[in-house]
């Protein structure tokens, strides 16, 4: 795992791979004899020799290497021996180059240490700081700028290396760091190609940078007059972490120190996972597709995989590389499947992923075929490569933006032209409704004599009405208190003839002289007496009770129990409706609070609201089953108490009151009942004694053929 590695994967990403290749020919020992260079120079990987240790004479062109050890300094620093790892080390080549390279030779160097290098003795150039006492090296990385090396014309040269690891950077691993000795022999010619290959590369992603930052400033417009459209928002920060990956790749370009180019490779990894990341969530709210769990699982499972191929010494580019495969074939699949559903939009999307595909395609020709890379192809390829599927994307969001602003301007004409309309309609009806107010001027004049001479006779009529409402009350009340008198006089009348048969029979036993069976026929007499004595008092108290609802309205509010009153005046309105159809039977549940505080209420007229309302009830019960069949009439009566008040709930499963009468049944004189059958004066007294008379509150619940609800609540103060 190398450098090298690195900077192919980060290429790959945004397919800015920078191709080499040397033709050298070289022959195994510590002689190297350079022919010829290659296309981008020739790579030194064969014939190094290395000695542990500091010491300046190492470099001299004389010293003998016959006890130095062999090695690759390509290869990654946990593929070298323990030895080299820490602490000072010396590098040597020896190599040979022909007259016509002597002139134009230079050398470009990557390591993971701080180096000097020397040639035939001689120090030529520095990568970095060494601190000899500490044994640490401060690498600093340059790619592009080489090491002139001043050969001799000898033809044999020595190149000697003093290196020293950078222990700070020890637990960084895999692709990010740089190998341990990458060393590349080159000429002008190839320098000025090099150059010229990274300007083109730093070209390209600049491009690319601004197009992206353009968009996603576009998108964030898009996001504010559309905040429905949320892919917006997604590609904006796709666009923005994209372009933030490529700033990073072109710093990573550029001569720095080792750690800074760490940190920076380190945030590279993180902007181009989580930029892809917001690709897809983007691709989801695009083509309506519902986020899957595996989206939440792909978010962290890439993360890991990213950094395990920066850190992980042992995995080598690979993680890196399976990231970048499984975000792109994620991307495909869910371009592929809205194609496959026609989803709108799908083909402006996958047209971009194709132009990014031929842009890949001619990228890898270009770089693959052409010894020279031309630089207007290299631009393009690498232009459509990057920018092909967020271009789709774009496109498409800008697309739907142009859509639902013509539409916005199509609706707006069409509301131009309706405000247009109605108001030359306006006019017409200000001008018709000036002419009529004239004609109505006239008729409210001749029509307010005629309304002031009936207002005197309506308001007679209406306080006669209102009289016949409490007569006819009253009448309601009489049948049910006769039904109720009937039955403590049927048992006085019971109780009093079987008194007189006990009377005759105890005469004569006394006239038989049996004391002791007469005294229990006295006795029998006595019970009877008190029965007797009980039901009188019942009626007596159901006749006060009839005297009290006679009485004025202006009788003072006293203590009562809401309870009694709600069992005697359902059972006597129950009784009285029966009376007049004693075909009707109904069910009566009673769910009443107990204990319940006595509140100030006047009980003949709270009597009286109740009893109307069980009437109206009844009744619209009566007019259900004789409609219904199998039909069961119920009546639901609930007491509780609130926080301020005693509420009163009355429910009936009833004909119930049409909606569009609920805002009037409390009007005076509207009925719901057939002329001749109601007043239209039962629930407006009702609301007056209700809500004038004991600062209380009443109001009606309905569903049509269902039912009502009649809910009263009375304070628990006297107001």
């Amino acid at each position: 795992m190398n450098f090298a590695h690195m900077q192919r994967i980060t290429c790959f990403l945004y397919l800015m791979f920078f191709a080499c290749f040397a033709q050298a020919q070289s022959q195994e020992g510590t002689h190297l004899q350079v022919y010829q260079l290659g296309e981008r120079g020739l790579l030194l990987n064969k014939g190094w020799v290395y000695r542990t240790g500091d010491n300046v004479a190492y470099a001299d062109s004389g010293m003998s290497t016959k006890t130095w050890k062999s090695v690759d300094p390509t290869v990654n620093i946990p593929d070298l021996p323990e030895e080299l790892r820490s602490g000072i080390c010396w590098l040597r080549l020896k190599f040979s180059v022909p007259k016509n390279l002597q002139r134009t030779a230079g050398i470009t160097l990557r390591s993971a240490g701080a180096i000097e290098v020397y040639l035939n003795g001689k120090l030529i150039g520095k990568r970095g700081l060494i601190d000899p006492i500490t044994k640490d090296g401060k690498n600093y990385l340059d790619r592009v700028n080489p090491i002139e090396l001043p050969l001799t014309s000898s033809g044999d040269q020595v190149l000697a290396i003093r290196y020293a690891n950078q222990q700070s950077m020890a637990w960084v691993g895999g692709y990010t760091l740089p190998p341990f000795l990458f060393a590349r022999l080159t000429n002008t010619p190839q320098l000025i190609r090099n150059m010229s290959y990274f300007q083109n590369t730093d070209a390209g992603a600049s491009v690319a940078i601004g197009i992206l930052t353009l968009l996603a400033l576009l998108h964030l417009i898009f996001l504010k007059y559309n905040p429905s459209q949320r892919a917006n928002l997604y590609f904006a920060g796709y666009a923005l972490l994209f372009a933030l990956f490529l700033v990073g790749t072109i710093i990573s370009t550029h001569a720095q120190f080792m750690d800074r180019q760490v940190f920076t490779l380190f945030l590279n990894i993180l902007f181009y996972i989580i930029s892809v990341l917001f690709a897809i969530k983007a691709l989801y709210t695009l083509f309506n597709f519902k986020t899957h769990w595996h989206l939440l699982v792909l978010t962290p499972l890439c993360l890991f995989l990213g950094l395990l191929g920066a850190f992980d010494e042992h995995t080598d580019a690979i993680p890196i590389t399976l990231v970048a495969l499984l975000l792109t074939c994620v991307q495909l699949a869910l371009t592929v499947s809205a194609v496959y559903h026609k989803r709108r939009g799908a083909l402006i999307v996958a047209t971009g992923f194709l132009v990014g595909l031929v842009g890949v395609f001619c990228y890898v020709y270009i770089i693959y075929t052409f010894k020279s890379t031309p630089e207007l192809s290299f631009i393009v390829s690498t232009s459509l490569a990057m920018l092909g599927p967020p271009l789709g994307i774009s496109f498409f969001l800008g697309r739907e933006f142009a859509l639902d602003s013509q539409m916005l301007q199509y609706k707006l004409i069409e509301v131009e032209e309706l405000s247009k309309k109605s108001l030359k309609q306006e006019q017409e009806k200000q001008e018709l409704l000036a002419s009529q107010n004239e004609i109505l001027e006239q008729q409210v004049q001749e029509r307010t004599h005629q309304l002031s001479q009936s207002l005197t006779h309506l308001q007679q009529t209406q306080d006669q009405l209102i009289q016949a409402e409490k007569m006819a009350s009253l009448g309601e009340l009489t049948a049910g208190i006769a039904h109720e008198i009937q039955n403590p006089l049927n048992f006085v009348n019971n109780f009093a003839e079987v008194s007189q048969e006990l009377i005759e029979e105890m005469e004569t036993e006394l006239k038989n002289g049996d004391e002791t069976e007469a005294m229990a026929i006295a006795a029998d007499i006595r019970q009877n007496l008190e029965k007797i004595h009980h039901h009188g008092q019942r009626a007596d108290f159901i006749v006060k009770g009839m005297l009290q609802h006679t009485q004025s309205s202006t009788t003072k509010h006293q203590p009562e129990d809401i309870n009694l009153l709600v069992e005697e005046y359902s059972k006597l309105a129950y009784n009285g409706f029966r009376v007049k159809n004693n075909t009707f039977l109904a069910t009566i549940n009673k769910e009443l609070t107990v204990p319940l505080p006595l509140i100030p209420i006047s009980a003949q007229e709270i009597g009286r609201v109740l009893l109307n309302i069980f009437n109206n009830a009844f009744y619209a019960l009566y007019e259900k089953q004789k409609n219904s069949d199998g039909f069961i009439a119920v009546l639901s009566i609930h007491t509780m108490i609130q926080q301020t008040s005693v509420e009163i709930r009355i429910s009936d499963n009833g004909t119930g009151i049409p909606t569009a009468q609920l805002d009037k049944i409390m009007q005076p004189f509207f009925t719901t009942k057939p002329t001749g059958e109601g007043t239209g004066l039962g629930l407006s007294l009702s609301y007056d004694i209700i809500v004038k008379g004991h600062g209380g509150q009443i109001h009606v619940e309905s569903i049509p053929n269902q039912g009502a609800t009649f809910v009263i609540s009375l304070p628990l103060q006297s107001v």
